[in-house]
């Protein structure tokens, strides 16, 4: 894993789902069906217990919900995901309406590459085994953006055989480390503040660390995550880059 990355991340931190006997086909039809919608209700149940969590915001989706038959698009099978991670999938300089950056590539790929965006190191319940998504990472690329000024975001694109159980993780870290104090006993508090606004999935979520504030963007269309930490109270400046981080996962 990579220390530059680990160290940019704290940085920021410290930055402002009788008829005649139905055919075999049928049968595995419904199947496929019932099991996308017990991994979708086995998602909204996760992140409904952390929006019940003490200090947690209420999860409220902003897109209408699904019609009836309707699904959200599962991620790819694992024999039809790809390795590598386009340059495509990254954000772009002018991606930043409201200020002038440079990008950074750092040069880690591959499943050890930069750290798991969620890595909470620092907090007492974190333990990796409990996330087994992350052991079948495929591939990862992180770059960074930085205004004159020092301000910098970080942006890091996963691809998991199944994507839609890392989102699942991450839940269960936001659960498990929604609030903690890391050893110089500054509290970091974590908020979810919507979802499913972007992508096939999505996340808003506010990370206060003492006074200082962040804000992560995580979107997943298909096998790709990608996550986007923006430092400062800037909420509607995070949730305004979800669409575009779609758009480029589908490059």
């Amino acid at each position: 894993m990579s220390d530059k990355l680990s160290t940019l991340f704290e940085q920021m931190h410290g930055a402002q789902p009788p008829a005649p006997f139905a055919s075999s086909d049928q049968v595995r039809s419904r199947g496929r069906q019932r099991s996308r919608r017990q991994v979708m209700a086995a998602a909204c149940a996760i992140l409904a217990v952390a929006g019940a969590g003490a200090g947690w915001a209420a999860i409220r989706p902003s897109a209408a919900p699904p019609r009836p038959g309707t699904s959200v698009s599962p991620s790819a099978p694992p024999s039809a995901v790809p390795t590598g991670i386009p340059t495509s999938a990254l954000l772009r300089g002018p991606d930043f309406s409201s200020v002038e950056v440079e990008v950074g590539e750092l040069d880690d790929q591959g499943a050890d590459g930069p750290d798991w965006p969620f890595a909470e190191k620092s907090c007492p319940e974190y333990r990796p085994a409990d996330y087994p998504s992350l052991s079948q990472r495929r591939s990862a690329r992180a770059a960074t953006y930085t205004s004159a000024d020092g301000w910098q975001a970080v942006q890091i694109v996963e691809r998991y055989p199944d994507a839609q159980a890392n989102i699942l993780d991450i839940g269960r870290v936001l659960i498990n480390c929604r609030a903690y104090a890391v050893p110089d006993g500054v509290e970091i508090k974590q908020t979810v503040v919507d979802q499913g606004f972007a992508g096939d999935n999505s996340l808003l979520i506010r990370k206060q660390s003492g006074r200082n504030v962040a804000y992560l963007v995580v979107v997943r269309v298909g096998s790709l995550v990608s996550t986007l930490s923006l430092p400062g109270d800037i909420e509607n400046q995070a949730r305004s880059m979800a669409e575009t981080m779609a758009s480029r996962l589908r490059t």
